[in-house]
């Protein structure tokens, strides 16, 4: 009895030692997480702060005043690279870590400044100090990582040595039985404690994602502006450039602008998307109109489009997004190449999209279809790795199937299988057409940004139009007065305020139900959309592609 007291006595005295030490373990590896949390986070805000830096530098190369743009990114730099600093205070390898990080990022900015003060910097340069960035970066997670990992093992030893003792006690007497109990209890504390923790971490992520969401429809107004300037200049500029050179020059900038377009349409639709703001608006659908649309949209591309007849039950809108993604994913990856066509196979229509790219192997055909996954290793300028994504999101809305058939080495095959609808009518618009509508007629532009609404009369102009711009309503009023117009183009928000909706209506009463209205938004936010989509007006969402615009006043 007494060697068993004795044992017990050993026992609750490490069991006692076991629990004082299990504490400062917990906090250990609580801190360690949240260390690893924080770099994780604050090293993606660099790496953005960065990438803004680099791209308000290419505007500045570009003869664009983006000096603005560049001091908020490097402010936004600094104050990272500071929050580091604080984050890893008291640990002398991570401080050196973080040094030698705000030494590359303030080296690169201080050399890359005087190159563009003194307008010697190349248009296109690769920063030897930038490219060490990265590795830096990845330094200095492996070691907070490292650091977690240990701290977890000490609790992870310290738990082991705690259930041990936990049991032989059990086996020892009742002493231990309720020794057993109370850490059960500690146990199911701490783990209601975690899983609090977890739900309240869930909780800010999702309040995060939210909140990032509506960032996103709110600045999309004045982001969507310039981008919808410079597609309008850049449609209007090409129709009057003769020279060769000239030409190849402009076609590059506009390569690059529908580049940038396109990468701002796609991280906008997977926004709304996530968002559940997208509603399908089914109608009978012409595919030879859709392929045909988009191969038209590459000029000079090795685009093959079979003719078909088929028509499907879809939304003509999403239906062509999908497709412009599949093509421009053939155009990117997929060997610059792409067929098109679509079969019949019976109640459903198979769209079909194929290259003659290097394939996809079998263990990564369900990856392409996830948010920002590259497979060929291509620099984000030619990408966000968010088509296919899209495409998949999209296809799934619409209630579409999505399938890939494909090999390496020999190229892949996309096919959208859409319900075929029973009308067999076609309704085209080409943009003769168009130029002929408008030519003489009278048209308002009604626009309170100077670009945006230059660049909308110009391309009407092109058209045929007789175009009168204005910028704000009573100027619209008073040009109203002088001349009925064949057709108002007006924007959604004039002075920040949502006032094309009810300009619209009062002009529909004014000058007729025949009257013809085109309402022109960058403002993507859900409860806009739903009044654009009530209203029963005509309407487009900026950056407006000239085609778009064309087939939009038909």
């Amino acid at each position: 009895m007494a060697t068993t007291i004795a044992v017990v006595s050993v026992l609750v005295l490490a069991m006692v030692f076991a629990l004082r030490a299990e504490n400062p373990a917990r906090e250990r590896t609580l801190r360690t997480i949240s260390l690893a949390r924080t770099v994780r986070d604050e090293t993606l805000s660099l790496t953005e702060a960065i990438a803004a830096a680099e791209s308000a530098r290419g505007d500045i190369l570009a003869g664009r005043d983006a000096w603005r743009s560049r001091l908020r990114a490097q402010f936004e730099a600094h104050a990272t690279v500071s929050r580091l600093r604080a984050a890893a205070s008291g640990d002398l390898e991570l401080m050196q870590m973080v040094r030698a990080i705000a030494t590359i990022v303030e080296s690169d900015f201080s050399s890359d400044d005087a190159a563009l003060r003194d307008r010697t910097a190349p248009a296109f340069d690769h920063h030897a100090q930038a490219a060490a960035l990265p590795a830096a970066i990845d330094a200095l997670i492996a070691a907070v990582n490292r650091r977690n990992d240990a701290a977890r093992g000490a609790e992870a030893r310290t738990r082991a040595r705690l259930d041990a003792i936990s049991a032989a006690l059990g086996f020892l007497s009742l002493v231990a039985s309720a020794l057993a109990m109370f850490s059960l209890r500690r146990e199911r504390r701490q783990w209601r404690l975690a899983n609090a923790l977890a739900e309240d971490a869930r909780a800010r992520a999702s309040a995060s994602d939210l909140a990032k969401t509506r960032f996103l429809a709110a600045a999309s107004h004045d982001m969507r502006q310039p981008l919808h300037a410079l597609t309008l200049y850049l449609s209007a500029l090409a129709r009057r450039v003769k020279d060769d050179e000239a030409r190849g020059i402009l076609a590059n900038a506009e390569r690059a602008a529908q580049s940038l377009v396109s990468m701002f349409s796609v991280l906008l639709d997977l926004a709304r998307i996530e968002a559940n703001v997208i509603t399908p608006e089914f109608e009978d659908v012409a595919v030879q109109d859709v392929l045909e649309r988009v191969a038209a949209e590459h000029p000079g591309a090795n685009i093959q489009v079979a003719p078909t007849t088929l028509i499907v039950r879809s939304d003509p809108v999403l239906l062509e997004r999908i497709v412009r993604n599949l093509v421009s994913n053939a155009m990117k990856h997929g060997g610059g190449t792409a067929r098109l066509s679509a079969a019949d196979l019976g109640h459903e229509a198979q769209i079909v999209v194929s290259d003659d790219g290097p394939g996809i192997a079998p263990e990564d055909q369900a990856k392409v279809f996830d948010e920002f996954v590259r497979l060929d290793g291509r620099s984000a300028s030619e990408g966000l790795g968010l088509g296919l994504a899209i495409v998949k999101r999209l296809a799934d809305l619409l209630g579409h199937g999505v399938g890939l058939r494909s090999a390496p080495g020999q190229g892949a095959v996309f096919a959208i299988n859409a319900p075929i609808a029973r009308t067999s009518a076609r309704l085209t618009a080409t943009a003769n057409e168009t130029t002929a509508k408008l030519q003489g007629q009278s048209v308002i532009v009604l626009d309170d940004d100077p670009l945006a609404r230059n660049a909308m009369a110009g391309a009407l102009k092109d058209l045929g139009a007789d175009v009168v711009a204005v910028a704000t309503e009573e100027d619209l009023n008073a040009a109203v007065a002088r001349a009925a117009p064949d057709l108002v183009m007006l924007d959604l928000r004039l002075d920040g305020r949502i006032a094309g909706l009810a300009i619209a209506s009062r002009l529909s009463t004014q000058l007729g139900p025949a009257a013809r209205l085109v309402i022109v938004t960058g403002d993507t936010a859900a409860d806009t959309l739903a009044q654009l989509r009530a209203s029963g007006h005509r309407w487009l969402i900026k950056p407006v592609d000239p085609h778009d615009l064309a087939a939009a006043v038909a």
